[in-house]
């Protein structure tokens, strides 16, 4: 059975606003392969400021819920509590 494809998508929110797309990819490599990592950035801002806001579409269905437990409420520094959700 095919595998709607929001399925395979994490929502990570609350991500510290300095996290560039290449930070996130380094703290995701060792899960496994992402098809894709897009931050939320405000594009009408001149430095494209992110919104601390990340959706991620990971190739195996089984990684999904394993990095949902992994990094829903993963702290990042002193001020930064993520929040993942399918």
């Amino acid at each position: 059975a095919a595998v709607a494809p929001e399925e395979n998508q994490l929502v990570i929110s609350d991500l510290p606003r300095f996290l560039t797309e290449a930070h996130l990819k380094y703290l995701m490599a060792p899960f496994g392969h992402l098809k894709f990592i897009r931050l939320l950035k405000d594009e009408s801002s001149t430095e494209k400021t992110s919104y601390g806001v990340a959706v991620l579409e990971i190739d195996d269905a089984q990684l999904v819920d394993v990095m949902q437990k992994r990094l829903d409420g993963l702290t990042m520094g002193p001020s930064y509590k993520l929040t993942v959700k399918k």
